[in-house]
């Protein structure tokens, strides 16, 4: 199974992004691999990728740690970062429980996708394999498991793609022990 994450600088399926992170992760030996990119955010302006003032505004609210990760050093085209991220995702398609996690699956897979589409690149997942973490913070939420709780005792930066989809999967893990 693979947990993904995005920061952009948009809420539009068309919306830019500069991070993604994601995990490969399964029940028995929890997180096994991880992916970080940074994008170049002109990439996306040549890709048509959209920048919503709201969106950049808030991240001059979020913490310095999280300013700064968002451009470091190295930053990939975004076309390069989606290859790079291909290529995660299709080395964990052999796995028996292969699915495409997100937090949100209408946000962070919706402008994902649409930034394969927009490179004319194919997506490597298909819309069957992808999973929401939303219904299962909820269904958590019924039997103790709090999601705003279980954050609090993660370590990581809060909106870094990479230490989102780490805590998310643990998150998942957790729950699925339970």
């Amino acid at each position: 199974m693979i947990m993904t994450d995005i920061e952009t600088f948009g809420k539009s399926p068309d919306g830019a992004i500069v991070a993604i992170g994601a995990v490969q992760f399964d029940k028995v030996n929890g997180i096994t691999k991880e992916f970080y990119v940074n994008v170049n955010l002109e990439s996306n302006v040549k890709a048509n990728r959209k920048i919503d003032a709201q969106t950049v505004e808030w991240w001059l609210q979020q913490s310095k740690e999280a300013q700064q990760a968002l451009f470091a050093e190295p930053r990939k085209d975004l076309d390069a970062a989606l290859t790079l991220l291909s290529n995660f995702i299709v080395e964990d398609k052999a796995a028996k429980e292969h699915a495409i996690w997100a937090n949100g699956v209408t946000f962070d897979l919706v402008i994902l996708r649409s930034a394969y589409e927009s490179f004319k690149m194919k997506c490597p997942w298909s819309y069957r394999d992808e999973m929401c973490l939303r219904p299962i913070r909820f269904l958590g939420s019924l039997k103790g498991l709090d999601y705003s709780d279980f954050i609090k005792t993660m370590s990581g930066t809060k909106h870094n793609a990479l230490d989102d989809a780490k805590v998310q999967a643990q998150y998942l893990l957790e729950f699925m022990s339970k």
